[in-house]
Parts: C-alpha cells; structure tokens; sequence
C-alpha cells in the first residue's frame, strides 16, 4: 500500500510539519491554528471544522466533548479522509481515540460532529512562536517592558 499523500506532500512530511506543535502549550482551538497555519504555508488544501466529539466509552457509557476543534485532509487521488487532531486525547483520557493525523474509521467509538466549518487563515510569524512556547513566555516578556 501506497503511503497517501496530500497536495503532493508523503503523509510523513505532513506529520512530520505537525507533530512539530504537539508540545504546545495550546487546547484544541489554538493547535487547530497553528496545524492551519503549517497547511496554509505549505498549500496544503484542508477543511477545518468546529462542532463537538462524542466518544463511546466500553463500559457503553458516551462523552461529549462540546466546543471542540479540528481539521480533515483529503488524501490525493482518492476520496480517503484524515482527521488531524492532536487534543481530544487530552480531554477524554484514557480512551482510545485517534492522535495526530489518522483516518477516522481507525477509531469508530469517536463521532466528529462538526457544527460548521471555520476559514483559518495562516497566523503571523510572532503568533506561531508566541502559541508555540506557551503564554508564560509571552507574559514574561511583556513583563519586561
């Protein structure tokens, strides 16, 4: 099997632009920005989407995770579609639900639910720094002057 690709980036690269943000200091809103940001700058065609995330728990208990942020990629030359979400693990631990960029039906107890679609335009170069090492630094810096 082929590794599918995006825009004509290997799937590797793009996780590998991604995966760069996982450490971030930043919920489901802003890793959403910063992920739209590296797709942007790469021209990489995404659809982000705001909604919520219902995840079926094996004790057949549901989660509702309300107000929550992602993006889907459609693969090329196919109509596969990767969900990239690197924060509902943090919000639902310790069920199994996908992490990175991974297809959706991987995880068939995890229903996206999306309440609409978001443009996200790439954020500025001080932006991306500043979400990326965490707000302390932001206000240790302004602190300064």
């Amino acid at each position: 099997m082929t590794e599918p690709q995006f825009n004509s980036y290997p799937l590797q690269f793009v996780r590998s632009l991604l995966d760069l943000y996982d450490s971030s200091a930043t919920e489901c809103d802003g890793m959403t920005r910063l992920c739209a940001t590296a797709l942007d700058n790469h021209s990489v065609t995404f659809t982000a989407y705001q909604g919520k995330c219902l995840v079926h728990h094996p004790d057949d208990s549901y989660q509702a995770v309300d107000h929550h942020f992602w993006i889907t990629l459609t693969a090329d030359h196919s109509q596969d579609e990767w969900t990239v979400d690197y924060r509902l693990q943090c919000v639902v631990h310790p069920a199994k639900v996908g992490h990175g960029i991974f297809q959706s039906s991987a995880f068939p107890n995890v229903s996206y639910i999306p309440d609409c679609q978001i443009e996200l335009k790439a954020l500025p170069p001080l932006m991306v720094r500043e979400l990326q090492l965490g707000w302390q630094h932001l206000y240790q810096n302004l602190m300064k002057d």
